[in-house]
């Protein structure tokens, strides 16, 4: 029996050991949850920023396909601009230019008179007269042509 004590003592020494070491301190236990909050801090702050470089990645990968769209646009454009063709269509639309032998003509448009115009009476207001002259002199002021616009 003794011989089994002697076997069972260095087993009751390990667990009591293993007993000491399982229970951790207040201090330490605080640390290690500070350390964990810590590091999934850390790791929900990596996240978002993940996500907001993949959206800022996006956003500018359109504007860089935008970009090329409007650069090829733009290259045609120029080697248009580089023909006879090309400079004859820009002088007529941006300039007004005509050919020889060509009449302008220019359409204008009359807006469709609405319903209400056509009921209503159109009262018209009398034409001012300019302001400071007597009305014999406002009468002779228009066949003068004025000495400064």
């Amino acid at each position: 029996m003794a011989n089994r004590r002697a076997r069972r003592q260095p087993e009751l020494e390990r667990a009591a050991k293993a007993a000491k070491t399982s229970n951790p301190s207040l201090p330490s236990t605080l640390l290690f949850l500070a350390l964990v909050l810590y590091l999934g801090g850390l790791v929900f702050r990596l996240g978002f920023q993940e996500v907001r470089l993949l959206q800022q990645g996006r956003l500018l990968e359109s504007e860089r396909v935008a970009a090329l769209a409007q650069h090829r646009a733009l290259r045609a454009e120029i080697a248009s601009a580089k023909t006879n063709a090309g400079i004859e269509k820009l002088a007529r639309e941006q300039l007004g230019f005509v050919m020889d032998r060509e009449v302008p003509v220019k359409a204008v448009l009359a807006a469709a008179p609405s319903e209400a115009e056509h009921t209503a009476p159109v009262l018209r207001a009398p034409e001012a007269q300019p302001v400071g002259l007597p009305p014999a002199m406002a009468a002779l002021a228009k066949f003068f042509v004025p000495l400064w616009p």
